[in-house]
């Protein structure tokens, strides 16, 4: 059974030419880009995205996780 992530948006970074894409988790099963598709590096890092990164990038998708997480 799948598990909800804590921290569902992702960044993908190629450290090479500095290409990036941000990546909803939807659960704990990931499967990342593992070469940039920009310059074919092979090292991609991944790290959490933070809130005005996610927000310029997938405003909906933000905005409903922080909805759908919020404690009434």
């Amino acid at each position: 059974m799948p598990i909800p992530p804590r921290q569902p948006f992702l960044t993908i970074t190629c450290p090479s030419c500095g290409w990036n894409t941000v990546i909803r988790q939807r659960s704990d099963a990931l499967i990342v880009p593992s070469v940039c598709p920009v310059c074919g590096h092979e090292n991609l890092s991944c790290s959490l995205s933070g809130h005005i990164q996610t927000l310029t990038t997938h405003p909906a998708s933000y905005l409903a996780a922080l909805l759908k997480n919020r404690k009434l």
